[in-house]
C-alpha cells in the first residue's frame, strides 16, 4: 500500500475451516516467597498454599483440603526468566516471524509477580526485553532499509517510494541507518524463508486506564495536543485497533530499550500497602513486524498485495485488589474498583466462550462490556495463538485470593479459539503512481498469473530471470491470452446475452421499486422523527446514567469509608478486649494479695487480741498487786502514825529535856525520871559519860531505840553537864526528825 492512498490495513489470510480450533495455552509461574512471608509462616507453623506437584499440576492447600489444578504448564519457584521466556513466549515470537499474530497476557493478583515476570529488574530480564532482543536478533540480516514502509494514525502499515524514503531521512536524520548488533545472549528464533523477505518492526505502547486507552509513547503536548488524551478504539475490516497512537519504527535493540522505558516511566504506578510499585493500570506493548518480498538484486518489491503484517501484544494486567488488603483510600481505591471491573468482564467473557463450547450454540461474548476485553476480541475470535501467564503466590496470607485466579487460569485452559491462518496478506486494488522497471514487472506478473490461474510468485520469477527471458515469456504470454480469449469467447457472449435479458428484468424491478421507494420515503421520514426522539431519550438515559455512576461512586466511597471505620471499631474492640482481659487479671492478682492480706491482718489481729487480753489479766493481777500493796500500805501508813504519835511524845519529852539541859542536876534527875521505863537508859547512859562516847550512844539510840523508858535511860547516862552536854544531844535528835518527817509524809 503506498502512503497517502486510501484502504484498508492489510490482514491476514481467509479464514480457517471451522473445523480447525487451537486451545489457549496457560502457563502458570509460582514465585518465591519474600523474607517477611517466610517469617511470618515461622512463626505461624504454616506451610505454603501453593505447590508445583509436576509439570503441568499444582496443588492448592487451604485449610484442610488440598486441590489440583492443571495447566500447559506449571513453573515453581525456582524456574529462571530465561526458561519462562523459553515456555511462555518463543513460540509466539517464531509464530509472529511466520507469519501469525500472537497474545500473550499475565493474570493473578496484585504483588504476584507479573510485572516482575514481563519486566523484570536490569539484571535479570523478563519477557519483554527478552522478546525484543530475540525478534531483532532474528531478523538480522533481513531487516528492510529504515523508512522503507510508514504506520499511520488508523493502523495502516503503507510502502514508501525511494522519494518519500529520502524525504524522511532528511526530516528524522540518518541515525542509525546501520542496525546495531544483537544482544550477545539473545535466543535466536526459527525465522522461514528469511531470505527471501525484507521485515521491519513497529512498536507502540499503550495504558488501558480507568477504561480508558492512553499513549505510553506521546511526549507532553505532542501535536498541539494536551498530554494524556484518551485515545479511541476502532474498528475496521472485522478488528479492533487503537487510533492515533504512537508507533515508531525500531531498527536496533537500543533504539527498543529506549522507548520501552519511556513508556514504563509514564504508567500509572502507586505505592500500597503489599506493593510498593503497584501497576494501576493494564499495558499494552505492541510489535508489528511487516514483511515484503525480495525482489532483484535483494531489494523490496513495491507491490502492496505482497506486504504481510503479523503483531504479537505483550499485555501487562494490573492484579486484583481488596481495600482492605492494600489498604487504599480515595482515588487509588476507584482505580482497584476500575482495575477490578475490568478483570471481572474479561473473565465473564471466559464463561461465554466456555458456555458455547459446551452447548455447541454460539453466545453472546461481553466483548465490548470494557476496553481491555475489545483489545482481546481479534485474539480469541481466531486472529492469533493466546498464551495467558498466570502468576501466583504461595503465601497462605494469599491463600483465598490465589484460588479464585488458579480457578480462572483453568476456565481459559478449557477455551479453544479458531486456527489463525500463515497465508500472506494481499492489499486491495488501490490507485498508485506510476512503477519503476521492478515494479511493473511485477505488477504485470501477478496480472498474468491472476488470468492464467498461476502462482504469482512462479510468474515473477520468470520475468525476472533476464531481459531476454522477460522478452520471451511476455511473448509466450500474449500467444497463451490471445488462445484464451477465443476459447472463451463464445462463453462470453452467452453470457452477455443472458445478462442483457436480466437486465430488462432488473429495469422492470427498478420501476416497481421506485413506486416502493416514495412509501419508504415516507416511512424514513416518520424513522427519522423517532430516531429523533430516542436520541433525546438517550441523551437523557446518558445523562441518568452518567448521574447514578456518581452516586455509584459516591456510595462506593461511603460503603469504604464505612468499612475502614468497622475495621478501626474491630481493631478498638479486640484492643479493648486485650486491655480489659489484662485489667480483669490485675483485679484478680490484687484481690487474691488482699485476700492474703486480710487473712494476715485477721490472724495479727487475733494475735493482738490475745496479746491484749493476757495483758488486760496481767493489769488485772497488777492492780491486785497494787491493791494489796495499796493496802499494806495504808495499814502500814496506820502503824506509822500511830508511832509517829508516840515519836511526837518521844519529841516533846527531848524538847522539854533540852530546854532543861541547863538547869540543876535536881530538874535534870526530875525529867529524866518523868520519862518511863528510866533505869534502862540510865544505866546505859552511865556508861557513856564522855562527849564522844555520848554521840555513839545517841547514834545507837537512833538506830535501836524501843520504847520511850529506853530513850530516857540513854539520855540520861548519856548526856553530860552544860552546854557540852546540849551539843552531845543533837546527833542523837536527827534520826528521830527524820522518822517523824517520814512517818508524816506517809
Amino acid at each position: 500500500m503506498w502512503r497517502g492512498d486510501p484502504g484498508p490495513s492489510p490482514r491476514s489470510g481467509a479464514p480457517p475451516p471451522a473445523a480447525a480450533r487451537e486451545d489457549v495455552n496457560v502457563v502458570l509461574r509460582i514465585r518465591p516467597l519474600s523474607a517477611s512471608e517466610e517469617a511470618d509462616h515461622a512463626v505461624a507453623g504454616l506451610d505454603t498454599a501453593l505447590r508445583a506437584a509436576s509439570e503441568t499440576s499444582a496443588e492448592f492447600v487451604l485449610g484442610a483440603t488440598t486441590t489440583t489444578f492443571s495447566f500447559s504448564h506449571v513453573l515453581d519457584e525456582h524456574t529462571t526468566q530465561e526458561a519462562t521466556f523459553r515456555t511462555a513466549a518463543l513460540p509466539l515470537i517464531e509464530d509472529v516471524l511466520a507469519g501469525r499474530n500472537a497474545l500473550l497476557f499475565t493474570y493473578g493478583v496484585t504483588n504476584s509477580g507479573k510485572s516482575h515476570t514481563m519486566q523484570g529488574p536490569p539484571g535479570d530480564r523478563g519477557l519483554v526485553p527478552r522478546c525484543l532482543e530475540s525478534l531483532l536478533a532474528g531478523l538480522e540480516g533481513a531487516r528492510a532499509p529504515r523508512f522503507s514502509m510508514y504506520s499511520d494514525s488508523m493502523n495502516q502499515i503503507f510502502l514508501q517510494t525511494d522519494e518519500q524514503r529520502e524525504a524522511d531521512l532528511k526530516r528524522f536524520g540518518r541515525g542509525a541507518m546501520s542496525p546495531g548488533r544483537a544482544a550477545a545472549d539473545a535466543i535466536r528464533p526459527a525465522v522461514p524463508d528469511a531470505g527471501r523477505h525484507l521485515f521491519t518492526v513497529f512498536l507502540s505502547y499503550v495504558e488501558v486506564y480507568g477504561d480508558r486507552v492512553y499513549d505510553l509513547l506521546e511526549a507532553p503536548g505532542q501535536d498541539a495536543r494536551p498530554a494524556r488524551e484518551p485515545r479511541k478504539l476502532r474498528e475496521a475490516n472485522g478488528r479492533t485497533f487503537v487510533s492515533d497512537v504512537t508507533e515508531v519504527e525500531v531498527h536496533d535493540l537500543a533504539e527498543a530499550r529506549e522507548l520501552v522505558a519511556r513508556g514504563n516511566g509514564s504508567r500509572q504506578t502507586a505505592s500500597t500497602a503489599v506493593n510498593a510499585t503497584s501497576s494501576r493500570s493494564h499495558s499494552v506493548l505492541t510489535l508489528r513486524v511487516a514483511r515484503i518480498p525480495r525482489g532483484r538484486a535483494g531489494r523490496a518489491l513495491r507491490d502492496p498485495g505482497l506486504l504481510h503484517i503479523s503483531q504479537l501484544s505483550l499485555v501487562d494486567l494490573a492484579g486484583t485488589e481488596r481495600a482492605d488488603r492494600t489498604q487504599t483510600r480515595g482515588q487509588r481505591q476507584r482505580e482497584a474498583g476500575d482495575i477490578n471491573v475490568s478483570l471481572l468482564a474479561l473473565r465473564q467473557c471466559f464463561e461465554a466462550l466456555r458456555r458455547s463450547k459446551r452447548t455447541g450454540r454460539a453466545q453472546v461474548v461481553p466483548y465490548r462490556d470494557s476496553s481491555l476485553t475489545r483489545l482481546f476480541r481479534n485474539y480469541f475470535e481466531g486472529d492469533g495463538r493466546v498464551t495467558m501467564l498466570v502468576c501466583a503466590s504461595p503465601a497462605a496470607a494469599d491463600a483465598e485470593e490465589t484460588r479464585h485466579v488458579l480457578q480462572c487460569g483453568v476456565m481459559a485452559s478449557t477455551l479453544t479459539t479458531p486456527a489463525s491462518s500463515t497465508g500472506p496478506a494481499l492489499g486491495s486494488a488501490l490507485r498508485r503512481r506510476p512503477l519503476d522497471d521492478d515494479d511493473g514487472v511485477a505488477h504485470r506478473a501477478k496480472r498474468v498469473a491472476i488470468c492464467l490461474d498461476a502462482e504469482p510468485a512462479a510468474a515473477v520469477a520468470a520475468l525476472m530471470h533476464s531481459e531476454e527471458d522477460v522478452l520471451a515469456t511476455g511473448q509466450s504470454m500474449r500467444q497463451a491470452l490471445d488462445a484464451y480469449a477465443q476459447a472463451h469467447h463464445a462463453q462470453y457472449t452467452t453470457r452477455l446475452q443472458d445478462l442483457q435479458a436480466r437486465g430488462a428484468s432488473l429495469r422492470d424491478a427498478i420501476e416497481a421499486m421506485e413506486v416502493d421507494n416514495v412509501q419508504l420515503r415516507a416511512r424514513a421520514a416518520l424513522l427519522a422523527e423517532e430516531k429523533q426522539t430516542a436520541q433525546e431519550a438517550a441523551v437523557a438515559l446518558q445523562r441518568e446514567f452518567n448521574a447514578l455512576v456518581r452516586k455509584h461512586d459516591d456510595v462506593l466511597a461511603q460503603l469504604s469509608g464505612q468499612q475502614m471505620q468497622c475495621v478501626r471499631v474491630a481493631e478498638e474492640k479486640v484492643q479493648l478486649e486485650r486491655t480489659l482481659a489484662s485489667e480483669r487479671l490485675a483485679w484478680q492478682r490484687e484481690r487474691e494479695s488482699l485476700t492474703i492480706e486480710t487473712i494476715r491482718q485477721a490472724a495479727e489481729a487475733d494475735s493482738l487480741r490475745e496479746a491484749i487480753e493476757l495483758r488486760d489479766m496481767q493489769h488485772a493481777q497488777e492492780n491486785q498487786v497494787l491493791a494489796a500493796s495499796s493496802n499494806r500500805l495504808r495499814s502500814r501508813a496506820q502503824v506509822e502514825r500511830t508511832r509517829s504519835a508516840k515519836m511526837a511524845n518521844k519529841l516533846a519529852v527531848l524538847r522539854d529535856i533540852l530546854e532543861a539541859s541547863d538547869a540543876q542536876p535536881a530538874q535534870q534527875g526530875s525529867l529524866v525520871d518523868s520519862l518511863p521505863d528510866p533505869p534502862g537508859y540510865l544505866a546505859r547512859a552511865a556508861e557513856v559519860r564522855a562527849p564522844a562516847r555520848a554521840a555513839q550512844a545517841a547514834a545507837n539510840v537512833g538506830s535501836d531505840y524501843r520504847t520511850t523508858e529506853e530513850i530516857r535511860a540513854q539520855l540520861s547516862a548519856a548526856r553530860p553537864a552544860g552546854p557540852a552536854g546540849t551539843a552531845a544531844m543533837t546527833p542523837m535528835l536527827t534520826p528521830i526528825r527524820r522518822r517523824d518527817a517520814t512517818s508524816r509524809r506517809l
